[in-house]
């Protein structure tokens, strides 16, 4: 069963706004709450599959699949949660003055809507995605 606190792009999100306010207040205005959004929603998870990888099925069984894995909703939510999210740090990181930010802003709200949309498919079926 999917444990959506650990596992939920929204969680990581959440985690690394904190770590990345908390780095600009410590470090300095220079620190990017952007990157660091990017590293926990993209390098993390390519990590921890790349630590994985000898558990999964041999390359034969994974062609055979195709595209067949990005076919559930779930995943697609997932992906498009943890690709938008960042543009929420990135528009802390540049402040609120620019039209860049509002573009930025933008491409968050979809995030945010991606995991909302996550969170109502979780509740309604019970489990989205797949166990490791």
């Amino acid at each position: 069963m999917r444990t959506p606190i650990l596992r939920s792009p929204g969680a990581f999100a959440a985690v690394s706004v904190g770590l990345g306010i908390m780095g600009k207040l410590l470090i300095g205005s220079g620190f990017s709450v952007g990157w660091t959004m990017v590293a926990i929603l993209w390098v993390v998870p390519l990590v921890g599959a790349g630590m994985v990888s000898e558990y999964l099925p041999e390359p034969r069984d994974v062609e055979s699949r195709g595209l067949k894995y990005f076919s559930s909703q779930g995943i697609r939510l997932e992906l498009l949660a943890s690709f938008a999210l960042p543009g929420l740090g990135f528009a802390i990181d540049f402040g609120f003055s620019s039209v860049l930010t509002l573009a930025l802003l933008s491409v968050g709200t979809v995030g945010i809507g991606a995991c909302v949309r996550l969170a109502r498919l979780e509740r309604t079926s019970g489990s989205v995605g797949h166990d490791l």
